[in-house]
């Protein structure tokens, strides 16, 4: 009888085997982030998404321990445009889009610079309420940085591609840690680093590249890809950071009541990776989990955020889109709270009378409820367990009459 497990063997397709590397270089455990408590900082577990219709439950575990049509009319291609290893794109991190044409974005882009005759769309990513474009004019690259108070606007000539062992130049920088410029000749995965941190992957297609609302500008910037090795951006070579063009200067966020100066610290304690406009965030709804323990979202548009809070701890979860929200929920375990444990579970709701929400289980002995705030929410599990098949998330209006059952699949 022959080995059933004597099987043949095969290679792995390149986008299976450039993903694999893409883990292994960005780090699977990665280094904590630096904290200005200067006590350990929490650690956020990796996230399991998973599809939902109607209303957007998103759980999160808690470590104490410490294609739009072109408008414009396109030129053609540089002769100095370097070439990925993927021109139509790598792997599309921050919902990037290589195609777009003439809209809000850009007509802000052109408040703070200028409208070109003729342009050429390379590459645009979003994260936490931020946008980034890189698009040619002529024989120029230019980077447009967008959030919801500023826009920031460079054109630089277009470089030849960069040669020998260097996988990119960077040639934007801005004050929220956005990095982009142009990539080396094959180079379609990438990872950006700053000193003590693993890296952020970068979204790279036609032959550029973009790090959106990563590190604070360093001095000590590092560069990995899959076909170079470890490349130290010499401190000559970086770029200085630029600042807005435009600031809108609108009124500020609340951060005098309570939950203003929770969302407030968190966002003062994001020292590695800080979100874009802080003072503009707004409160959304907070739950308190023990003496020391709490969840308080906030928003920001149409993006929202989780801080986390332990004893003398901060961290927040990056920032999703509340339509994004609305399908794709997330799972986190708190531990260390006097509890013993568990999970909170928060999300983003579409229904304005929603007024409720409640965690049906099977085999559980009472459902979960919390209240619907300025349409979110957040409920807390004293168990740390994953749902089980037939757990049910049910919305309520104010008279306590079911209008939404979402189906936890």
């Amino acid at each position: 009888m022959s080995d059933p497990f004597d099987l043949p063997e095969r290679e792995l397709p390149d986008h299976v085997r450039q993903l694999a590397l893409l883990r292994v270089m960005e780090g699977i455990d990665r280094t904590p982030p630096r904290r200005r408590t200067g006590l350990a900082p929490l650690l956020i577990a990796a996230s399991v998404i998973a599809l939902m219709a109607g209303a957007t439950i998103v759980t999160s575990t808690l470590n104490t321990k410490d294609n739009r049509t072109l408008t414009a009319s396109p030129t053609s291609p540089h002769p100095t445009t370097s070439v990925s290893g993927q021109p139509s794109g790598g792997f599309p991190f921050y919902g990037m889009t290589l195609n777009w044409g003439t809209g809000s974005q850009m007509e802000r882009c052109w408040s703070a610079d200028h409208k070109p005759n003729d342009w050429e769309p390379l590459l645009q990513v979003s994260r936490n309420s931020l946008t980034a474009l890189l698009y040619r004019v002529g024989a120029d690259l230019v980077l447009c940085e967008l959030t919801k108070e500023t826009v920031t606007v460079k054109a630089l000539r277009y470089p030849d591609p960069p040669a020998g062992n260097v996988p990119a130049k960077i040639m934007f920088t801005t004050q929220d840690g956005t990095y982009a410029g142009v990539v080396a000749p094959g180079v379609g995965t990438m990872v950006l680093g700053s000193k003590d941190n693993n890296g952020d992957a970068a979204a790279v297609g036609n032959g550029v590249f973009i790090v959106p609302n990563s590190y604070k500008p360093s001095d000590h910037v590092f560069l990995r890809d899959y076909i170079h090795p470890l490349y130290a951006v010499p401190k000559a070579d970086l770029p200085a950071v630029l600042p807005p063009n435009i600031t809108a200067h609108d009124p500020k966020a609340d951060r005098t009541s309570p939950a203003g100066q929770r969302v407030g610290g968190c966002l003062d304690a994001m020292v590695d990776h800080p979100l874009p406009d802080p003072d503009y965030w707004q409160p959304v709804t907070y739950r308190q989990i023990d003496a020391t323990h709490w969840v308080q979202l906030a928003k920001l548009d149409d993006t929202l955020v989780v801080c986390q809070h332990g004893p003398d701890q901060y961290d927040i979860t990056d920032g999703r889109s509340t339509s994004e929200l609305l399908v794709s929920p997330d799972r986190t375990t708190l531990t260390g709270v006097a509890v013993g444990g568990g999970i909170a579970y928060y999300g983003f709701l579409a229904q304005p009378n929603a007024k409720t929400v409640g965690l049906d289980q099977p085999g559980a002995a009472a459902e979960l409820k919390g209240t619907v705030e300025n349409g979110a929410f957040v409920l807390f599990q004293p168990v740390a367990r994953n749902l089980a098949a037939g757990s049910t998330f049910v919305v309520r209006d104010v008279s306590g009459a079911v209008i939404s059952q979402i189906d936890v699949r």
